[in-house]
């Protein structure tokens, strides 16, 4: 009986030393992906649909990343405050008067610069009836959004370029500082924040407030370029 299990024992690590010994040898007869890969070529149709299926993953996660409310850990804050009032006579009628508050507050985290913005709300225009009369040559619309009282528009070109425009109800908002410039400009009493990329591979923003309306345009293109679109930015109230 224990000579029997001995045999049995020997039999199957005879056996399992057998079916190893085949199976490398079959994983070396198989051909490298590299060489798969060019004995089997893919039409022409499939990899149209393949970049098509790539390119709307993008898309989505871009979406969701606009939509998302990003969050770091605090490593450091300086706090920035710039107040402006604006007081109109009081001979001015009800309608033109308007006590303006301007609150602008700036935290610098480690990985991100959060800005808030207080001011009165617009409850007559729509956010999605802002356009951008100028847009950077070769770039041409591919999505828009409304969600809630935020409009959302992104533009691509031939080489995967990104433009994301965000309009949203005045608020907060983070913003990558890791490899970035930030600086402000001043264009038609409108003060324009500008976090430029140092990096060809991360975004710049430009984002600004007017008109009841928090905006902001990303992309990874020149800042220059984005701040044309910003500044060209009109409202159409034609139904």
């Amino acid at each position: 009986m224990a000579e029997r299990n001995m045999t049995d024992i020997v039999f199957d690590a005879m056996l399992k030393e057998a079916v190893i010994a085949n199976f490398r040898t079959k994983m070396e007869e198989m051909p490298s992906e590299e060489i798969i890969l060019e004995e089997t070529p893919f039409s022409d149709e499939h990899n149209r649909k393949m970049e098509e299926i790539f390119k709307t993953e993008k898309r989505q996660t871009i979406i969701k990343k606009v939509r998302t409310v990003r969050s770091y850990a605090k490593v450091a804050v300086f706090i920035i405050c710039i107040t402006a009032t604006l007081t109109f006579a009081a001979f001015l009628t009800s309608t033109e008067v308007r006590a303006v508050f301007r609150n602008v507050i700036i935290n610098i985290f480690e990985k991100f610069t959060n800005i808030e913005f207080e001011e009165p709300q617009n409850q007559e225009k729509e956010a999605y009836r802002f356009t951008p009369q100028y847009i950077p040559n070769g770039f041409k619309l591919i999505h828009t959004e409304i969600y809630g009282f935020s409009f959302l528009v992104i533009y691509e070109n031939a080489n995967d370029d990104i433009i994301i425009i965000n309009i949203h109800p005045i608020g907060s908002t983070n913003i990558d500082n890791e490899n970035h410039e930030f600086y402000e400009v001043i264009y038609d009493d409108i003060t324009y924040h500008i976090n430029k990329a140092l990096d060809e591979d991360k975004f710049s923003t430009v984002l600004w407030i007017t008109e009841g309306f928090m905006f902001e345009i990303e992309g990874n293109v020149v800042v220059e370029e984005i701040l044309n679109m910003a500044r060209s930015m009109k409202y159409n109230d034609m139904e």
